[in-house]
């Protein structure tokens, strides 16, 4: 299925938002306080204290612990949706959309690039733990399911 872009609020035809949770199958959110400021849609670990906070991932071979997920009522005036300890809604299980930081093909396994965003893994089987859904192209929005956050394997291409 041929998609679109992220749309402009209200605007293109896209099939989801950063962080919006895909469908109404089994899904496990977490909540945390963001360590940080960041977006819907991130890739996130364990802050500093790793019970009740959370920081986007920010060096290869960090161990994710999900994703955050688009809340409505969500902060819109600052820089950023979740502004430093706002509470993070975070998909540890389930399917969520998110941008693709790169040519995606459905069924591979997730990877997650520092300086890209979510990509096709290296490896050529997907572990069943993640792996992405729907085909896209950088920038489109791209379905993730995942069992396992920690499957996601953080590279960075910049260094």
């Amino acid at each position: 299925m041929a998609q679109t872009t992220p749309f402009t609020w209200y605007g293109d035809n896209a099939p989801g938002i950063p962080g919006m949770v895909a469908n109404s199958t089994v899904k496990t959110i977490r909540s945390y306080a963001a360590q940080t400021g960041f977006n819907a849609g991130a890739l996130l670990i364990a802050g500093t204290d790793p019970e009740g906070q959370v920081t986007p991932a920010t060096a290869a071979a960090q161990k994710p612990v999900g994703v955050s997920a688009y809340e409505p009522d969500g902060n819109v005036i600052n820089e950023f949706y979740y502004p430093q300890g706002a509470t993070v809604p975070v998909l540890t299980y389930g399917d969520i959309w998110v941008a693709a930081g790169g040519a995606i093909t459905a069924g591979t396994a997730v990877g997650y690039d520092i300086a890209n965003g979510f990509i096709t893994a290296t490896e050529t089987t997907p572990s069943g733990n993640v792996y992405l859904t729907t085909a896209a192209q950088k920038g489109d929005m791209v379905m993730v399911h995942i069992a396992n956050p920690e499957a996601i394997v953080v590279s960075n291409t910049e260094g």
